[in-house]
């Protein structure tokens, strides 16, 4: 017997359509790592992002880019997780 999937797993589809919203990102110069060149051969995982792009994609992008693949509440806790990592960077 099958334990259902989390909420928050995204289908292939989604998955795939999440790193093509990644590989189309542009950053000023300096702020963060190219992301298409850490996209797989697949089109399905992100690899060898170093530290500071983590943290950019955790902040930034991955609450922009969950948006429409996920429920709402779970939506809105990862934008919370993103906006509190940076509002306690301010502060």
């Amino acid at each position: 017997m099958k334990s259902p999937l989390a909420c928050y797993t995204l289908k292939k589809e989604h998955k795939v359509a999440f790193c093509e919203f990644i590989r189309d990102i542009k950053f000023p110069d300096g702020f963060a790592s190219n992301f298409s060149r850490c996209i797989s051969a697949d089109g399905c995982k992100l690899v060898d992002l170093k530290t500071h792009g983590c943290h950019i994609l955790l902040q930034r992008v991955l609450p922009a880019g969950l948006r429409g693949f996920v429920r709402k509440d779970v939506y809105e806790a990862i934008a919370e997780l993103g906006l509190g990592y940076l509002l306690q960077r301010i502060v």
